[in-house]
């Protein structure tokens, strides 16, 4: 979550979600063929990226990009990660999750009308994944943001024999009790799970072969 967005926590809400957030998660490879970050994007919607670049003074210039100066303005406003962050990315191996480090190497700017933030967290520990399963769940475990994969992952240096394929959530394929959350949460302030967002997640899954 974004500094913005830490401060909207704070103000009374209708419903959930109230961020709506396109992008997508790329991995990067060591030279060993380890899996050693994880590249983020976000995206904002139209409407909550002019609401973001006002709320900091900023103005987009009329071809819907930022000044350099402006630029710089928002990415150091944007690299202020509350203590909760938990990325929007998460990773399992065999359904183990994997620690990852604080975010860094923001950068920030305007594309088509639409605030772009991307970061970098690196594995705490590099991993081999030859033969294991990688799952990937790009969400905010509150759902109060809303994140989908509109970019197909990219994999940087990775071995021959990786393959990554994009597993949208579908709400026709989901439990009863998950559409009664979702039904719930147009009028809710809040979800009752605490890790709702992990229910109606977009995903990334991952296999690397020899």
């Amino acid at each position: 979550m974004i500094a913005l967005a830490c401060a909207a926590w704070s103000s009374p809400a209708l419903a959930h979600p109230h961020v709506f957030v396109d992008g997508g998660v790329d991995i990067v490879f060591d030279e060993a063929g380890q899996i050693t970050a994880l590249e983020i994007t976000w995206v904002f919607d139209p409407l909550d990226s002019l609401y973001q670049v006002a709320a900091h003074g900023v103005s987009p210039l009329p071809d819907g990009t930022l000044s350099d100066e402006d630029t710089a303005r928002m990415t150091e406003a944007l690299q202020m990660f509350p203590d909760d962050f938990d990325g929007s990315a998460h990773v399992s191996v065999v359904g183990v999750p994997v620690a990852l480090s604080w975010p860094e190497d923001v950068e920030v700017s305007m594309v088509d009308g639409r605030l772009r933030q991307a970061f970098r967290r690196a594995l705490e520990t590099p991993l081999d994944v030859t033969d294991l399963p990688v799952e990937i769940g790009f969400y905010e475990r509150t759902y109060f943001f809303d994140f989908s994969i509109t970019q197909q992952p990219e994999l940087r240096s990775a071995p021959s024999g990786c393959n990554a394929a994009v597993v949208p959530f579908v709400p026709e394929t989901a439990s009863q009790a998950v559409l009664d959350m979702l039904a719930r949460l147009a009028s809710d302030t809040a979800p009752e799970d605490a890790n709702a967002g992990a229910l109606v997640a977009d995903r990334i899954v991952m296999t690397c072969v020899p």
